[in-house]
């Protein structure tokens, strides 16, 4: 429980730190130079190996992970780690899908929107409420980032070693979260909220299975309703934002 409360307390420190003290802002304005910001969003080879890249290698990843967990039901050397698999397809699925669900019911818009960097909006706070006449914006938490954190559920199975677990996890995340930073898509609280919400399921993932014995079947209603949960949470997100039309199209875990 510990673990909860203290990311808990991170998570709402992050926000209201945010507020009081906008190191958002502060931190931004390093990163455009001349009206430039440090990446160019549209340059390939970055964009090909930090956005396109990274996402399809998560979501093969996430793949590889549930044929996995179906073949731990008749593989006896896969069936001790059949929850370790379990709790990581959740964290993949549901994660992102919970980040896509806060975006579309947020308004703060992305740091190239905003007027303080050559964008056309405002700044506004979590908290403040949006002027008439001023689009809601679709920016935070990070989305993109949100592939890479849920991966921070491997601290909670036999899958890794607890170090590498945040190795891979945060390592992923603040990859595609700094990424993101540099070409005025998100700001730094974006990709923190994502990385403490990310923490937040995984170990509510975790409390959920762990009263689950490994033994159980496939024809265990439990697992059944766990894994229809996850993909119901998943296709709604998905279909919720297909109904939001924004400037461009945006699936998985993008911007």
């Amino acid at each position: 429980m510990k673990f909860f409360l203290g990311h808990l307390f991170f998570l709402v420190l992050i926000i209201f730190g945010n507020e009081f003290f906008h190191y958002d802002l502060w931190l931004q304005k390093f990163f455009l130079i001349n009206g430039v910001w440090t990446i160019d969003k549209e340059y390939m080879p970055l964009k090909i190996f930090f956005y396109i890249g990274i996402k399809w290698a998560i979501i093969l990843a996430g793949v590889a992970t549930l044929v996995l967990f179906f073949l731990s039901f008749k593989n006896p050397k896969l069936k001790p780690y059949k929850k370790d698999f379990l709790l990581l397809v959740l964290a993949m699925s549901i994660i992102p899908s919970f980040i896509s669900f806060l975006k579309l019911h947020t308004h703060m818009h992305c740091p190239y929107e905003i007027n303080l960097f050559g964008g056309p909006y405002p700044y506004l706070s979590l908290f403040e409420a949006t002027p008439i006449g001023i689009p809601w914006g679709r920016c935070f938490p990070a989305g993109h980032a949100s592939g890479g954190f849920a991966l921070l559920a491997l601290y909670f199975t036999k899958l890794v070693s607890k170090k590498n677990a945040l190795l891979i996890g945060l390592g992923l995340g603040w990859t595609m979260g700094v990424y993101q930073m540099l070409k005025g898509d998100h700001f730094l609280s974006h990709s923190l909220v994502t990385q403490e919400i990310s923490f937040l399921l995984s170990f509510i993932f975790y409390k959920i299975l762990q009263p689950i014995k490994t033994d159980l079947s496939w024809n265990n209603r439990l697992i059944t309703k766990i894994i229809l949960s996850g993909t119901a949470i998943k296709i709604m997100g998905f279909s919720e934002l297909l109904h939001h039309k924004t400037s461009e199209r945006r699936f998985f875990f993008d911007l």
